[in-house]
């Protein structure tokens, strides 16, 4: 899960609950700082008894691969020293928000549980020149709480499986992106002409069998 920064914003509860003020109330020297590819790490300048600013919010986009997510917060006054860290904790900072949790709940928007796919480049030139040797299936995995392989199976026109790939992870739910060098299972480089990908997973989820979750698209062959 890969966090965006969108604004961080100080003011009072009801500043900041009116959407078309916020430009106005946005932090200044505000420093996205690196960090783990899970977490945002956010710096600014510390905010005196004397600003004014009662509460600070941070509006973040990401997209999440499950159905929820537990958000975990925390604070330093880096300007101290050492490594001391404060937890912030659920609660009502505003009683225009509906919630007063760190749970983020996502909006199912499509029972796919294979998204995003792309074939890139959807023909490719296995010829050992290093230019378009392999091709890559670039695709996304939600709503997948198990460890659930992913596969892909390659077949002809004649619907004949030529290979068959397969990624195992600890949690199925996430980013991939597997690749095709154009040879069969006997290590083979298969005749130029168009192919067919299936993209599959296996599981159940929440009770439901999802097995029949798959997609299919083509990919070309040349030399």
């Amino acid at each position: 899960m890969n966090f965006r920064l969108e604004g961080v914003y100080g003011g009072s509860e009801e500043a900041l609950m009116a959407e078309s003020d916020l430009a106005g109330l946005a932090l200044a020297d505000v420093d996205v700082m690196a960090t783990g590819p899970d977490s945002l790490r956010v710096g600014f300048a510390p905010i005196r008894p004397s600003s004014g600013i009662e509460v600070v919010r941070l509006d973040f986009g990401t997209a999440l691969f499950g159905v929820g997510a537990l958000l975990k917060a925390s604070l330093q006054n880096s300007s101290a020293g050492g490594d001391a860290w404060q937890r912030v904790d659920a609660g009502d900072a505003a009683a225009e928000v509906g919630g007063n949790t760190t749970t983020l709940i996502g909006s199912v928007g499509t029972k796919d549980l294979i998204q995003d796919v792309a074939v890139l480049p959807s023909a490719f030139t296995p010829n050992g020149d290093g230019i378009n040797d392999e091709v890559r299936f670039v695709f996304k995995v939600v709503r997948v709480g198990d460890d659930s392989p992913v596969e892909i199976d390659i077949y002809d026109l004649g619907g004949r499986q030529l290979r068959h790939m397969v990624e195992h992870r600890a949690l199925s739910t996430g980013e991939y992106e597997m690749r095709w060098d154009g040879r069969n299972d006997a290590g083979e480089m298969v005749p130029p002409g168009i192919y067919y990908a299936r993209l599959r997973i296996d599981t159940d989820f929440e009770g439901a069998d999802l097995s029949a979750e798959q997609i299919l698209r083509t990919v070309s062959v040349a030399y």
